[in-house]
C-alpha cells in the first residue's frame, strides 16, 4: 500500500513472511502469546507456552497486542536472532567466556530482555537499553537477574534533540547508569551488543 512507509514495509515483510518455528529466516518465536518458555540445549533450543516438557526453560514475558498496535514496536516479542545469538555466546563461539565474566555489557535494543535471561550469569554487569514503552517488559524479564540493569534509551533522543543541553542531560543519564552498574567512576563498556535492531 501506498500508505506505508519503508520502515513498515520491511517488518511487514519480515514478520508476516516469516517461516515457521525452527525453519529459519529471522521471524519471532512466538506471536501471539504474551509468555512463553525457552529452553536452549548445546546448539539447539525449543520453546513452548508451558515449561513442562522444557528441562531448564527461561520464562520470557512479550507483549504481542503491542506488536500489532504499536507502529515501529519490534521489541516487544522474542525473535528467533536472540535466541540464536543467546546459543553462541553460551557456547563460547562468539567470545571467550572467561574474558566476559569479567565484563562490562551494553545491550542496545534489548527488547523483552530476553538475551541476559537465555544467556545467565556470564559477565560481571548488563545494562539492557530500549526505548520507553519497553522498559517496564525489559525489567519484567530481568528483574530476577543478578548483575542486570535496565535503562531508556531512545537512539532519537541522540539523533535529534531538541537541544544541545538536552542532548547532554541524556547523555550524563546514561553514563550514569553504567557508573552505578559497575561500581566504578569513569566506567567502560566493554561489549556492546545490538542484536537484530536494523528493521526498526
Amino acid at each position: 500500500s501506498s500508505d506505508l512507509d519503508v520502515d513498515e514495509e520491511i517488518f511487514l515483510l519480515y514478520t508476516l513472511h516469516a517461516k515457521a518455528e525452527h525453519d529459519g529466516g529471522l521471524g519471532y518465536v512466538n506471536h501471539s502469546a504474551d509468555r512463553i518458555f525457552v529452553a536452549i540445549d548445546g546448539q539447539r533450543w525449543n520453546s513452548a507456552l508451558s515449561a513442562r516438557n522444557l528441562s531448564d526453560a527461561v520464562a520470557v514475558h512479550q507483549d504481542v497486542t503491542s506488536l500489532r498496535s504499536t507502529k515501529g514496536n519490534t521489541g516487544s516479542v522474542l525473535w528467533r536472532s536472540t535466541v540464536e545469538l543467546a546459543i553462541r555466546v553460551r557456547t563460547g563461539a562468539l567470545f571467550d567466556l572467561a574474558a566476559l565474566r569479567d565484563a562490562s555489557v551494553l545491550e542496545l535494543g534489548a527488547g523483552t530482555g530476553a538475551l541476559p535471561a537465555l544467556v545467565g550469569p556470564v559477565c560481571k554487569t548488563w545494562l539492557a537499553t530500549d526505548q520507553h514503552d519497553l522498559v517496564a517488559l525489559l525489567d519484567k524479564n530481568t528483574d530476577a537477574l543478578p548483575g542486570v540493569h535496565t535503562a531508556q534509551l531512545d537512539w532519537f533522543d541522540f539523533y535529534n534533540p531538541p537541544s544541545s543541553h538536552t542532548l547532554q542531560i541524556r547523555r550524563s543519564d546514561i553514563l550514569n547508569r553504567l557508573h552505578s552498574t559497575t561500581n566504578a567512576h569513569g566506567a567502560v563498556v566493554d561489549l556492546i551488543i545490538c542484536c537484530d535492531c536494523i528493521y526498526n
